[in-house]
């Protein structure tokens, strides 16, 4: 009767043990073997079919057909912009400004779209920035303050110079195959470039403005002009072994207008300039296809512009004198490009 009475004892007796964690897994293992059978099919799944399943519904971005090209490009260039200041009603030369780069360093970004259509678009966007050197010549003027006639003047300063500019072409793939191009188009340039002569030492005949000498912390004379062109052209495309393309364009420029200002700081005048005339712009570009998708390139630019009439506003004071300006630009382009095709709908 005592282990009766021990397994019966009143609940009070019992130990209270504390609770403890407690976790429960299931594990699952399925195997499925199957076939699946289409009505009016041939049996053979075709590319579409594998993909169908793995693309979004509806259309793509860009329409069959379409090809598209994007590049970054490192830009080494050499250029030079002069201009060359009349006398009032007489057939001669009084002064020119000649601005030298010795190099300037800048990127691009530029992009093609040919369409199903045979349209095409392109476009160039850069920027860059570099250093040379300006001469300033005068021929018979006055040299201040004894306003006595010198037959020759030259000084020498410091440039610094800052460029911007942006072209977009529409043309027509006018003979167009899978590896060749050849596009007529039509477009705009626009080409800006700003100069700081600085500093300014004589190396011929005495002229007040720098006798002595002014070191290049000094700023003489501060140019900003800007181009703006009509482009009508030519763009080619052709292999030239598998996986090699050449690609260059040719354009003639039947209007470009200049606007600008000339401002020689430590003579406190300010001139605006302004005229419009021609010039010509080519480029071209060696490729190498590392990918089907990738290439890179090695080419070159050359753009010269130039006015058939042009006039300065001498001081702003309304005292109109002939003026002729041109610019030179010269281009080295290293070039990473990638390509898109977008393909034809199969049948």
């Amino acid at each position: 009767m005592s282990g009766l009475q021990a397994v019966v004892s009143p609940v009070t007796n019992l130990v209270t043990v504390p609770g403890g964690a407690t976790h429960v897994s299931q594990d699952i293992h399925q195997v499925k073997i199957g076939m699946n059978y289409r009505l009016d099919a041939d049996g053979i799944a075709s590319e579409s079919d594998l993909l169908s399943g793995l693309l979004p519904p509806g259309p793509t971005p860009f329409p069959s057909g379409t090809e598209i090209e994007a590049s970054v490009r490192y830009v080494h260039g050499w250029g030079q912009f002069h201009k060359d200041l009349g006398i009032i009603n007489v057939a001669s030369l009084a002064s020119r400004l000649t601005y030298d780069s010795d190099g300037t360093d800048g990127a691009e970004l530029f992009a093609r779209v040919d369409t199903h259509s045979d349209l095409m678009v392109k476009g160039v966007l850069g920027i860059g920035s570099g250093g040379g050197n300006m001469n300033d010549e005068d021929w018979g003027l006055p040299s201040p303050p004894v306003a006595a006639f010198v037959p020759y003047s030259n000084t020498l300063s410091g440039v610094d110079e800052r460029m911007r500019y942006a072209i977009i072409d529409v043309g027509y793939d006018w003979w167009r195959g899978a590896d060749y191009k050849v596009t007529p188009f039509a477009g705009y340039s626009y080409f800006e470039q700003d100069e700081e002569a600085l500093g300014c030492q004589q190396i011929a005949n005495p002229n007040s403005d720098c006798v002595p000498a002014l070191p290049e912390s000094v700023v003489g004379i501060i140019k900003e002009g800007t181009w703006r062109a009509l482009r009508l052209g030519l763009a080619v495309d052709v292999p030239l072994a598998p996986r090699l393309m050449l690609s260059g364009e040719a354009a003639y420029v039947p209007y470009v207008l200049f606007t600008g200002t000339d401002n020689h700081v430590l003579r406190s005048l300010l001139s605006p300039e302004n005229g419009h005339g021609i010039g010509v712009e080519l480029e071209a570009m060696l490729s190498y296809a590392v990918t089907d998708a990738f290439s890179a390139g090695v080419g070159g630019r050359y753009w010269s512009l130039w006015t058939t009439s042009g006039t300065v506003n001498f001081g702003g004071t309304g005292v109109i004198v002939p003026m002729h300006y041109a610019v030179e630009q010269a281009h080295l382009l290293v070039e990473g490009s990638y390509k898109l095709d977008v393909p034809e709908p199969g049948p």
